[in-house]
């Protein structure tokens, strides 16, 4: 979606991309599609899916970004969303309460290359997702599910999943026994919130 959305009589790109969304899944409901993936594609150029104040890389912000998912959510089309989503990104997606995410770069590590690409100077590793990536980010995901579900009811519980987020996220990447001390914190309060949101 970041190279503009292509409609019968005009091209939604910027500014009017979450518009070309809306004409998009509108047209998919049309043909009963139930399942769809919202992706960027050019890496490149580093675009990404999610933009703050000011980003020109990022193709939508969070409110356009719930906007949209409220409009697949009458139409009866679960979004899959995907393009450059950080550890942080997908805790807000958890709180944005999406039905899915499709996260490469977040759960990656680099590993060296396969035998086949052994000789090409320019690879010195590829990206493969770990388990240890792809439980952090199904942590955060959840953990900001719940803190908005359990906000209104146990405000304390809530609070406490964005503290130990937050605290997992200032450490990922930078201490790593620290940010494994967190991780296991917030599972613990996700379990918590989980029992109670499924009781």
């Amino acid at each position: 979606m970041d190279q503009g959305l292509l409609a019968g009589d005009r091209v939604y790109t910027d500014h009017d991309v979450a518009k070309g969304l809306e004409v998009w899944l509108r047209m998919v409901a049309g043909h009963g599609v139930r399942v769809v993936l919202v992706d960027t594609v050019d890496k490149a150029a580093k675009r990404r899916l999610l933009k703050t104040k000011g980003d020109r890389l990022g193709a939508i912000g969070p409110q356009q970004l719930r906007k949209i998912d409220a409009i697949a959510r009458a139409l009866k089309v679960k979004v899959l969303w995907a393009g450059g989503l950080t550890l942080a990104e997908a805790y807000a997606m958890g709180q944005a309460r999406v039905f899915g995410i499709y996260v490469t770069s977040a759960a990656a590590v680099p590993v060296p290359v396969p035998a086949a690409y052994a000789d090409d100077p320019l690879l010195a590793s590829v990206k493969e997702p770990s388990y240890e990536g792809v439980l952090r980010t199904k942590t955060l995901l959840e953990a900001g599910f719940l803190s908005e579900a359990l906000r209104p009811t146990h405000p304390d519980l809530a609070a406490r999943l964005d503290a130990e987020a937050n605290a997992l996220l200032a450490a990922a990447g930078v201490d790593a026994p620290r940010a494994q001390e967190a991780e296991e914190s917030l599972f613990k309060a996700a379990v918590d919130g989980w029992k109670i949101h499924l009781a």
